[in-house]
């Protein structure tokens, strides 16, 4: 990872476990730079092919209504009760370009207001 990529991901201590005020970890991201074109199995394919199909239980690719992109953004849910280390995979994803893409958007990972996979299912 280049440093460009690592000061992204540290911005902030967006990735850090006690960056919420109730003290418990941040399990929820927004992954930023998707393809317009991918819809959320193919964002989960790029996933499996950098981290673990076990680091996360939740994927989200908000598209626009009436069309068929997506919005440029997902938010990904990771697995902390399972020993994931969230912080890692985060930091595999920063950075990278999108194997499936002709374009050079590069992954920004960030910390998502919503948190946890219940909180995303409501």
């Amino acid at each position: 990872m280049d440093s460009d990529a690592e000061s992204e991901l540290q911005a902030d201590g967006e990735t850090e476990a006690s960056d919420r005020p109730d003290g418990a970890v941040t399990t929820t991201f927004i992954v930023r730079g998707v393809p317009r074109q991918y819809s959320a199995w193919e964002l989960v394919r790029e996933l499996d092919e950098t981290i673990s199909r076990e680091a996360y239980d939740f994927v989200y690719v908000p598209r626009k209504r009436h069309a068929r992109a997506n919005m440029g953004f997902a938010f990904v849910n990771f697995v902390a009760e399972k020993g994931v280390d969230i912080e890692a995979c985060c930091a595999r994803l920063c950075g990278q370009c999108w194997t499936g893409s002709s374009g050079t958007r590069l992954v920004t990972v960030s910390r998502a207001e919503l948190q946890g996979l219940e909180g995303n299912l409501r």
